[in-house]
């Protein structure tokens, strides 16, 4: 029963230091999976822009359409209705350039996230073996009779 008595300290620290890998394993894996999370986020955001991009680009033609249609009807001039139809396709344009653009940042603003989660993950790995190293040369100190 001595060497038990002598040996729970031993044993303290080691449980210590594996729960203390441990934790930080599993937050870097946490950190991973936040990270892939982040990264689909991000390609399905980019999907979401071009898709937005195809429906301003098909509001523009409907509206051009729907403009010339109107004007063969009424009988407007044909340089009026040539400008109507070019600010329809600048404007269609704008708008489909705009929306591949705000996908495009929030799919760039995600996979930043993403790596700085990854890089989080590292962090706290590392710390934690820290931590573990810092519990093993305490208990050793305490056995040695030295103060910590």
């Amino acid at each position: 029963m001595a060497w038990f008595a002598a040996a729970l300290p031993y044993i303290s620290a080691g449980v210590s230091v594996a729960s203390t890998i441990g934790q930080a394993s599993a937050q870097e894996q946490m950190a991973e999976i936040e990270a892939a999370q982040l990264r689909k986020q991000s390609i399905a955001d980019t999907a979401s822009s071009v898709q937005d991009a195809k429906q301003e680009k098909r509001k523009s033609e409907i509206l051009k359409s729907r403009v010339t249609a109107l004007s063969a009807k009424s009988g407007s001039s044909g340089m009026d209705v040539d400008r109507i139809i070019s600010d329809i396709d600048e404007q269609g344009e704008y708008n489909s350039l705009a929306a591949l653009y705000s996908g495009q940042t929030s799919a760039s603003s995600k996979r930043y996230a993403a790596d700085v989660a990854v890089a989080r993950g590292k962090s706290q790995k590392q710390s934690g073996y820290f931590d573990a190293a810092s519990t093993i040369m305490g208990s050793m100190d305490k056995q040695w009779g030295r103060k910590a």
